[in-house]
């Protein structure tokens, strides 16, 4: 087990103060919690919002499925959707496995990724695809074996990644072709997977180092001593974003830009789990960690001067903010717990 995962399971609520400059607030305005809940039974892996319209991908385990060795093959992946201002989620998508990842494009197509349970203890990834806003699903052909993400850059074009080699598709799938390998660590499907930056390269931490490839060129540039990369995110400006902890100490956030690497925010010790850059607004989400056997606190930290000034937000529902979707600038859906889905949305 990875530190991440461990002190994720770990954590547990404190009352303290994360960033020594942040001002936190409830943001009861800002924060709801959809409805209707989820059907009961469904365990959701990854959440999508996209045009008013949302979707909770995840698996169901069958009240029969026993125990042992061949209950995970019993596992069924479902696709939950919910039309704009619909009051029910109906079910789009079943099938053997689960799902743990989501894409979209725009314009309605949008991917999930999958995978099945073999009875010998394998696993098979599965890719599925729809063009109609997630009416229906049709599947890619198999994609590389061991896949635990992937990424869809544009109609056709995408990166995925297994725990020791990205790859990259020209033509919707139909071919996978290696373009890099973690030499020095791994990739999970909890932990930050490449990404593109603004010049085209694939980026990605490889344990101590932040690597750049480009074609068959590969650069890598050292990461701070003891930095762990919880997450990483291309800016719209190009710039690349890192979000980690220093050892089990302080979190801080590095932006690199032009080869140059410079931290751009320190904050006090708490568990780090998401980020996103958008035009105008820096989310970093987490929980708080401490002693005592109460679950996690989650809170999202927010900034709008490019990581300057922030402020803490406390969500509609604090026991959990995962899986995330970030959807437009400052719009965020996060699973909230018991079947119930929060939305962010900034107040004016």
């Amino acid at each position: 087990m990875t530190r991440r995962a461990a002190r994720w399971l770990l954590a547990a609520s404190i009352a303290i103060i994360v960033v020594a400059t942040a001002r936190e607030i409830a943001a009861v305005t800002k924060w709801s919690l959809i409805e209707p809940p989820l059907p009961e039974g469904h365990q959701p892996e990854a959440i999508l919002f996209e045009e008013g319209i949302g979707f909770a991908l995840g698996h169901v385990m069958p009240a029969d499925a026993g125990s042992g060795p061949q209950r995970m093959t019993r596992m069924k992946a479902f696709i939950l959707r919910r039309a704009r201002g619909a009051d029910t989620w109906s079910t789009v998508y079943s099938g053997r496995g689960t799902l743990f990842r989501a894409s979209t494009v725009g314009g309605g197509v949008l991917y999930a990724l999958g995978e099945t349970f073999l009875p010998d203890g394998s696993r098979a990834a599965f890719i599925e695809k729809s063009q109609d806003h997630g009416a229906t699903w049709k599947p890619l052909p198999p994609p590389p074996e061991g896949l635990v993400g992937f990424r869809f850059l544009a109609q056709r074009r995408a990166l995925a990644w297994s725990a020791g080699r990205v790859y990259a598709t020209q033509d919707d799938g139909a071919t996978w072709t290696e373009v890099a390998a973690a030499r020095r660590g791994g990739f999970t499907r909890s932990g930050p997977g490449p990404v593109v930056d603004g010049a085209g390269a694939i980026r990605f931490a490889d344990r101590d180092v932040l690597a750049r490839v480009a074609g068959a060129q590969r650069d890598d540039e050292p990461l701070p001593p003891a930095f762990e990369t919880y997450d990483l995110c291309a800016g719209p400006d190009g710039a690349l974003w890192l979000l980690g902890e220093l050892g089990e100490g302080e979190v801080r956030l590095y932006r690199e830009r032009d080869g140059k690497l410079d931290l751009a925010a320190t904050f006090p010790s708490f568990l780090p789990k998401a980020l996103h850059v958008g035009a105008k607004a820096v989310l970093v989400a987490g929980a708080d960690v401490g002693k005592g056997d109460d679950p996690p606190r989650h809170f999202l930290l927010v900034s709008v001067d490019g990581g300057k000034s922030w402020d803490r937000e406390k969500p509609a529902v604090t026991s959990r903010l995962s899986p995330l979707w970030f959807e437009a600038d400052e719009v965020v859906w996060a699973y909230a717990n018991l079947g119930r889905i929060q939305r962010r949305a900034p107040g004016r």
